[in-house]
């Protein structure tokens, strides 16, 4: 057993091990039903977690996998997303993740009556559309009359934290609201004193933080969430790497271009490697 003081910063609550620690598993079900009523806006009364792996394979053999997925009220479905790197085509990953979950839910010889409602909750560490405004709600509609939908069918949820943490910088968030309070528990940058004083408010948000700390007090768990936390900012350096390594090469092949283009309107060498930088014998080669 270890002790986690957790001073320097908050719980993660959105890492890859943690959150399907603290929503995916039996005996978890009283949060991730407050988590899903809140976030969705909704009044479901039960729930049973089914397995997260989508039938099928994509992309290089790797499996369809939603972080935490279940069947609510006995007939409709909750799929939530705690997603931390960026995606610009995150919305696509959700549709792709639509189409292969809504037939996994229709049984053979089923009316097509049946069809369950499936409601996808995707809590971003990100901004996915920019819009200004931290939650958004998709449902199937006509463009023309926009008051007809398909809301029984389809239901996309989509939270952006960094979106939430402008509006808290500008005051313009209402405690009082129980969306406020849930996202910033899953906003890792929530002010310290903050964060206290919304865990006292919400007996549910209490619960989860405490849950997440004694989850933490394991020494094996806590050294999955740190490897999970290792393993984000890693892709991140990776990133930020390929992003430089990329620039600089822009950089010598534009050099380069402009090289061969002096080169051939017969500016003297020396020049062109004053110009762009590039030596003298590299010139004289290309």
């Amino acid at each position: 057993m270890i002790t986690i003081s957790n001073d320097d910063e908050n719980i993660n609550f959105l890492n890859d091990y943690l959150f399907p620690k603290i929503f995916g598993e039996k005996g978890c079900e009283e949060e991730t039903l407050y988590l899903i009523n809140t976030l969705a806006e909704k009044n479901f009364k039960s729930l049973t977690y089914v397995p997260n792996e989508l039938k099928g394979k994509y992309k290089m053999n790797k499996k369809s996998i939603t972080d935490v997925l279940v069947k609510i009220d006995d007939d409709n479905y909750v799929s939530i997303e705690a997603q931390i790197e960026k995606q610009d085509d995150f919305h696509k990953r959700c549709q792709f993740y639509y189409c292969k979950m809504t037939p996994a839910f229709l049984l053979e010889g089923d009316d097509y009556e049946n069809l369950p409602l499936v409601v996808m909750i995707n809590i971003l560490n990100f901004n996915l559309h920019k819009t200004g405004y931290y939650r958004s709600k998709f449902v199937p509609w006509d463009e023309i009359c926009k008051k007809l939908t398909l809301d029984d069918i389809q239901e996309t949820h989509f939270i952006e934290l960094p979106t939430l943490r402008r509006e808290l910088k500008k005051h313009e968030l209402d405690l009082n609201d129980p969306k406020v309070r849930l996202n910033l528990l899953f906003n890792k940058k929530t002010p310290k004193k903050l964060l206290q004083k919304v865990i006292k408010m919400d007996k549910h948000i209490n619960k989860m933080h405490e849950k997440a700390q004694i989850a933490l007090q394991n020494q094996e768990e806590y050294l999955a969430y740190i490897r999970a936390e290792q393993a984000e900012l890693d892709r991140k350096a990776q990133i930020r790497y390929g992003e430089r390594k990329g620039k600089i090469e822009g950089k010598i092949e534009g050099k380069m271009e402009v090289a061969i283009k002096l080169k051939k309107l017969a500016y003297p060498i020396k020049e062109i490697a004053e110009v762009t930088g590039i030596s003298v014998e590299k010139i004289r080669e290309i």
